[in-house]
């Protein structure tokens, strides 16, 4: 959230530190986001891969999502990976990743982009990596504690939805 005004261009890519993008990556969601300008967000499936750098073996390949249409992505992030790439204006018309979540901002802000109108598109192909390491943070703190998670982000959803369903009723 703190270097996203900073960003000048018309389109940012968050992520995390340790994924690796493809070299086709950012052309390919660029690709998406030029083509339809409803879309808010493009993304990818991820390859899974150990600590140095290679793939994990069949069936943990990587994560698949499908998209952020509801009302599954309330229930299981369907929607993508913190790798996307983003219409830079959604951060100035307000939207922003949740500070009060110890994970799943990404999550967070895919639910809170659905509700508001603004789906997004997940390319079938891998082309980013996922480092898988034993004691990650995910593994060590997020899985355990994901339906306290999922509780934590509907409660914060909760209220901007109830405004937004009680505008369009009084429209």
């Amino acid at each position: 959230n703190v270097g996203l005004p900073e960003s000048l261009g018309r389109y940012v890519l968050p992520g995390d530190a340790d994924n690796m993008l493809e070299p086709t990556l950012v052309e390919r969601t660029l690709g998406v986001l030029e083509a339809d300008p409803r879309v808010a967000y493009a993304t990818t499936w991820s390859r899974y891969v150990d600590s140095r750098g290679r793939e994990r073996d069949p069936p943990n390949l990587g994560y698949q999502p499908i998209t952020n249409y509801p009302p599954m992505i309330d229930f299981d992030n369907i929607a993508g990976d913190a790798i996307c790439l983003m219409r830079r204006w959604l951060f100035d018309s307000g939207f922003t990743y949740s500070e009060d979540l110890a994970s799943y901002e990404d999550w967070a802000l895919y639910r809170r982009l659905v509700r508001a109108g603004r789906p997004g598109c997940v390319i079938p192909e891998r082309l980013f990596s996922y480092r898988v390491l034993k004691a990650s943070l995910i593994r060590a703190h997020v899985f355990p504690n994901t339906v306290r998670l999922q509780d934590e982000m509907s409660a914060g959803l909760r209220p901007a939805f109830l405004l937004h369903r009680q505008f369009v009723l009084n429209a």
